[in-house]
């Protein structure tokens, strides 16, 4: 859409307003604030084997905030303060559930969390159990970890335990197998596989999520930059191995040449996508920078959009909920809102 003009809509996003743009044409529910113990909320996710659950992570303290039945009058919620969560849970930016039982999480941490400032030990991803029986979000209850990258602002789940990861420290896209979690609280990572693709070629922007999404059906990871502007693909089909490298651990580390990384989404309307969701064939995006919430067709097109009168460094993480609504983090007023058809 040229600049000044009103962009199409089909109407398809009951969530968005149906083409009616403002809040009036949606219905907005505050689910969490700070009286739940939420201060700097910056993404969230639904556990698919407790749907009842929605799993906040928040920077402030190193903590998850978990919501059960929320958005209902007997809505609850805890947040985590697990032992040496500082390490394990480290400004965390990201959340991704993966097969039944577990959860993973990113961190924006620029060293190693137990003071040697070393980004070769930074504390990059952490696989948990989903139970909240098991969660502790520490040490006690970790399963898995990996130290590599630095700087994450994104996570998705492939399959089995494979996630992918926004490497901001070294601007790469990076695919990461845990293989085999080690028990509760363990120190054995050296079984991974930590492969990365297109380094040099993704932005990152200190504390604003860059989050990601996979495609199974076209193996395909969507991922949002905003320090670039754009939403991306990236298909490894093609993809070659080309150097090992050293890490902190025994973890075997892979750059990859080959690799497509396409800009789909970029220029107007969209300034900086920071939350992503994949909705059917639609590609829901939240904009830090104006505070819209979008949804683009696959061909780039835009197909509905939101304006939440946020404005400007309001936005982070989204999701839609098993009730079909859109779940989103407003991150300047540390909230977890709602929006649904009327």
């Amino acid at each position: 859409e040229g600049e000044g003009e009103t962009p199409v809509s089909d109407g398809l996003v009951g969530f968005l307003g149906s083409g009616g743009h403002t809040l009036a044409s949606v219905e907005l529910t505050v689910v969490a604030d700070a009286s739940h113990d939420l201060v700097q909320p910056r993404d969230l996710a639904f556990d698919p084997d407790a749907p009842e659950h929605l799993w906040v992570v928040d920077r402030h303290d190193d903590a998850m905030v978990v919501l059960t039945n929320p958005g209902t009058s007997g809505m609850a919620h805890w947040r985590s303060a697990g032992l040496e969560r500082s390490h394990w849970l480290a400004k965390p930016s990201a959340i991704a559930f993966g097969s039944p039982g577990y959860v993973a999480t990113a961190h924006d941490s620029d060293g190693d969390p137990q003071g040697a400032q070393d980004p070769s030990m930074a504390m990059g991803p952490t696989l948990w159990p989903s139970s909240l029986s098991d969660f502790d979000g520490g040490r006690p209850s970790h399963l898995d970890m990996v130290h590599d990258p630095a700087l994450m602002q994104g996570i998705a789940w492939e399959r089995d335990l494979v996630y992918w990861i926004h490497d901001g420290w070294n601007r790469c896209l990076t695919r990461m197998d845990f293989v085999e979690p080690h028990e509760p609280g363990g120190t054995y990572h050296g079984d991974a596989t930590v492969d990365r693709f297109v380094c040099g070629a993704v932005g990152y922007l200190e504390d604003v999520p860059a989050h990601m999404e996979w495609d199974a059906d076209q193996a395909l990871l969507w991922f949002a930059d905003p320090d670039r502007g754009t939403v991306s693909t990236l298909d490894v089909s093609g993809a070659t191995p080309e150097q090992t490298i050293d890490g902190a651990d025994e973890a075997l580390r892979q750059e990859w040449s080959g690799a497509t990384l396409t800009a789909v989404l970029a220029g107007d309307p969209l300034v900086q996508p920071s939350g992503l969701a994949l909705y059917g064939d639609l590609i829901l995006v939240s904009d830090v920078s104006t505070g819209f919430l979008l949804a683009f067709r696959r061909d780039g097109t835009l197909a509905d959009w939101l304006d939440t009168e946020l404005g400007a460094g309001a936005l982070a993480g989204i999701t839609v909920g098993p009730d079909g609504a859109l779940w989103v983090v407003d991150r300047a007023s540390a909230r977890v809102l709602r929006f649904a058809a009327l």
